[in-house]
């Protein structure tokens, strides 16, 4: 068996590796391995100097200390899901715009999230990280982070089946968030669509079919800049709810 510091600093690794690489605003193909792998062993050492100095594991077999090792891993990658889940309704939100608004025929690969996003897609996910780190909540993601090692030692058991029917309300929570996030600008391309199916029924000799993309487009543009300040005041309290939620997680299986 390895030395017992060594053992925990390295349970701690591997639960702040899984969470790096899952969470959404470290796991960005744009941010390079290496500096991933320095900010896992940062994180790791300043967990493990003011939090397990001192702490000594009871003795381990080699097979008990693997299923340690598999549960840290599963921990981090959880952890990373439950945060990418709430920042998953801004980029649903984007991708009904862009649907509605006919954008979704330019969607192309966005290498920085790793999925194809069309234009409105990218403006808002790109939005939401520049605003996570303008409002400082990676700070609070990071202290509920650290808080999962008080709630939940190294190697403390906890509930799979609670928290994977949490994983599912939340999801469904943050769908109908992503609506309500889409929902001004859908509503105004809807009423869109009922004017020039109104117009074509009353001037049948106007070709709706090429005046009404053109038209879609433009109007979903505008109201799109116009309703900028309800958007980023949705984004505020989807970005607020990112530590929030990855606490409640913490709290349930513990």
């Amino acid at each position: 068996m390895l030395f017992p510091d060594l053992q925990i600093l390295l349970l701690i690794l591997l639960r702040t590796g899984g969470f790096v690489a899952a969470a959404p605003l470290f796991s960005s193909r744009g941010v390079p391995m290496a500096l991933k792998v320095l900010l896992t062993v940062i994180l790791s050492l300043s967990i493990y100097a003011f939090s397990f100095t001192g702490v000594v594991l009871p003795p381990l077999t080699d097979d008990l200390y693997l299923l340690y090792v598999l549960r840290e891993i599963l921990m981090g990658l959880t952890m990373g899901f439950v945060v990418q889940i709430v920042y998953s309704a801004v980029l649903m939100a984007g991708q009904l715009v862009d649907f509605q608004i006919g954008f979704s025929i330019s969607a192309v690969y966005n290498p920085m999230s790793g999925i194809t996003q069309a234009i409105m897609g990218r403006l808002y996910s790109m939005t939401a990280l520049v605003l996570i780190f303008v409002t400082d909540a990676h700070h609070l993601i990071l202290g509920a982070f650290y808080k999962s090692f008080e709630v939940l030692p190294l190697g403390v058991g906890f509930s799979v089946t609670i928290g994977t029917g949490w994983l599912l309300k939340t999801f469904s929570v943050f769908f109908a968030i992503a609506f309500q996030i889409a929902v001004p600008v859908l509503l105004v391309l809807l009423m869109t669509d009922l004017v020039m199916g109104l117009v074509s029924r009353t001037i049948p000799s106007l070709n709706v079919l090429m005046l009404g993309m053109p038209l879609k487009t433009l109007i979903g543009l505008v109201f799109s800049m116009m309703g900028l300040p309800v958007l980023m005041s949705s984004l505020f309290k989807v970005i607020g709810d990112m530590s929030v939620y990855l606490e409640l997680w913490i709290q349930r299986i513990s």
